[in-house]
């Protein structure tokens, strides 16, 4: 399938062939094929939101004629600061009277500005408004957030269903700006520990039978479906979410969950909805 793929510096544009289900670092490797431009020197962004080298076309839903954002960083300072402007427009009005240069004034207002973000925590059923610096890493607002009772490395944090990785990143680098809804997703006990177990994390969306909010639950593919069900009784007892008093059983896409399976062998993908029912299931599926 065909893409769009826009250069934010100039407004370039072209088109670029990709597969159904190439990874974000092989669409990179693409581009530097045959635009010469280095892997290590793009960033990508869809709908204002970084895309991560090891996700694929299916988990940022590309279909024919998808727009893609190429950010060319390091290469100097009007390009870096097209970072922080993602999903916004340039300011044509920065000159001065004593001769400094656009780049130097545009890196000043790049460092040091403070703006508010949003931040979800649907485990808490809360919005939590944040001042911070784009300049700030992933972990530093990771301490902001902190969340009684929830160790750091709990927290996944996403932007635009995409998760900020790297602790160590800049916000900036994953295109927040004022009034990014930032979601935290808390991880299961099993995920975080169970590095040694062979099979990727991914998210799913938890659905409380009359709550509208999902609530979202990092877990390991491999991982049996009964480690939901005790993240999820541990977030109870946090008093972050209510369950069923008599009982409940999960239903993935209209089927009742054999709990003692895996999540990869009900067909589980990245930020599927998993609804929860009151009641119990007898006689076996």
């Amino acid at each position: 399938m065909d893409v769009l793929i826009k250069r934010r510096k100039d407004g370039n544009r072209f088109k670029m062939e990709i597969g159904f289900f190439d990874t974000v670092l092989e669409i990179k490797e693409k581009i530097q094929k045959y635009h010469g431009i280095p892997v290590p020197k793009q960033s990508l962004f869809i709908r204002g939101a970084a895309m991560a080298d090891d996700r694929d076309t299916e988990h940022y839903e590309l279909v024919e004629g998808s727009k893609i954002d190429l950010v060319v960083i390091d290469q100097d300072e009007e390009e870096k600061q097209e970072i922080v402007m993602v999903g916004g427009g340039t300011d044509d009005d920065d000159h001065d009277e004593d001769g400094e240069g656009e780049n130097k004034k545009k890196k000043k207002k790049q460092k040091g500005i403070r703006f508010k973000i949003k931040v979800s925590v649907p485990a808490m059923r809360r919005w939590i408004t944040m001042d911070v610096d784009g300049g700030e890493t992933v972990a530093q607002l990771k301490e902001m957030i902190g969340i009684e009772g929830l160790a750091v490395g709990r927290m996944a944090l996403m932007v635009g269903g995409v998760e900020m990785q790297d602790p160590q990143r800049m916000l900036r680098d994953y295109g927040v700006v004022e009034g990014t809804e930032v979601s935290v997703v808390v991880r299961s006990a099993a995920g975080v520990t169970a590095a040694a177990v062979v099979g990727k994390r991914i998210t799913v969306m938890v659905l409380v039978k009359g709550v509208t909010k999902k609530v979202g639950v990092e877990v390991n593919v491999m991982e049996s479906v009964r480690e939901l069900r005790k993240e999820l009784e541990r977030l109870e007892r946090l008093q972050r979410l209510v369950l069923p008093t008599e009982g409940y059983f999960f239903i993935y896409k209209q089927e009742v969950m054999e709990e003692e399976r895996s999540f990869r062998w009900h067909g589980v993908k990245n930020n599927d909805t998993i609804e929860v029912f009151n009641g119990s299931v007898t006689g076996g599926s």
